[in-house]
């Protein structure tokens, strides 16, 4: 090792602890000198990379992956990295392009199996990503979470018994698993096992008090229930945490609609309207009360908008 390349080394080592200590920024620069002594490192651009990704700079850390690649076309991490990044651009084939180069150079490589599966998931390709998520509990049956992505590709394809197998497993396995909580939940008011349902989403809660989904998804199973109040407590506490939400919104104001509260339905749909004006339902339902208070102009106005967005229903409406 030469003197260029022992300075690029020790570079590096510094840019490792700084990393472990999740200081990304201090990390990248550090891995800039280090790359100013070795351009050629392909380990120094896959580890800055890691550090774009995680300060949230994706094509940066695209651009440093495809040069880790170039340097090293056999190193696995840098395809299964750039594949969770072309995820998160939503450019699931070529997710699964990368995580399958991972796997091929490194076939017992559970994070790429788990990850190409929830990218086959996202192209409605449900029998290949359960195979992926088997493949990987088959490597390694302690990892829980392709047990939790299993039982969603099962619970889309109605395989509810399955799902509910992979869902338990999942949470036996890491009993602080909230999505596993939270999806078991789900399938358990598919189910119209409303109490259970209820009973999982307060477990996820007393795990992660802001986990807002789970409270809109328990005020749900508190609507089947008829318990209105709790219902409309578990939507503001949802609200609460994240205001920004706008199908919450939308939840509330069906139950405020479905008791007769029009005024209090109509704000939560404005609301939502106001945060997403991409929203279909939002201006479905809103147009739906108006024409129940015989506000007929803006009923029609709401169904023109919400058709215009792609809802269905309200195309049908219009045409009647």
């Amino acid at each position: 090792m030469n003197n260029v390349e022992i300075q690029a080394n020790n570079f590096n080592k510094l840019a490792l602890i700084e990393i472990e200590k999740k200081n990304y920024k201090k990390a990248i620069d550090l891995l800039d000198k280090a790359l100013s002594e070795e351009k050629d490192n392909f380990e120094l651009y896959l580890n800055r990379g890691k550090c774009f990704e995680k300060c949230r700079k994706l094509k940066q850390a695209i651009n440093d992956y495809d040069k880790s690649i170039d340097l090293n076309p056999n190193n696995s991490s840098a395809y299964k990295f750039r594949g969770n990044v072309r995820s998160k651009f939503k450019k699931f084939n070529l997710a699964i392009e990368d995580f399958s180069k991972a796997i091929k150079l490194n076939p017992k490589d559970v994070n790429s199996l788990n990850n190409r599966g929830i990218a086959k998931e996202m192209i409605d390709d449900f029998v290949g990503a359960i195979d992926d998520y088997s493949r990987a509990i088959e490597i390694n049956p302690r990892f829980a979470s392709p047990y939790c992505n299993r039982g969603i590709a099962r619970d889309y394809v109605k395989d509810y018994q399955k799902a509910m197998a992979d869902y338990s497993k999942a949470i036996d396995l890491s009993p602080n698993f909230v999505s596993a909580l939270n999806n078991r939940g789900i399938l358990k008011v598919k189910l119209e096992l409303f109490i259970e349902a209820i009973e999982d989403y307060t477990k996820a809660i007393k795990i992660n008090p802001k986990f807002v989904n789970a409270y809109s998804n328990r005020a749900i199973a508190k609507i089947e229930l008829k318990n209105y109040e709790g219902a409309l407590l578990d939507f503001q506490r949802a609200i609460d945490i994240s205001p920004k939400f706008s199908s919450t919104y939308v939840n509330r104001a069906l139950l405020h609609r479905d008791l007769n509260q029009f005024d209090d339905a109509l704000k939560d749909l404005n609301k939502a309207i106001e945060i997403n004006q991409k929203e279909a339902v939002a201006f479905f339902y809103r147009g739906t009360i108006n024409k129940i208070l015989n506000k007929l102009d803006e009923a029609k106005s709401d169904f023109k908008k919400a058709s215009s967005l792609g809802h269905l229903g309200a195309a049908k409406l219009l045409k009647n």
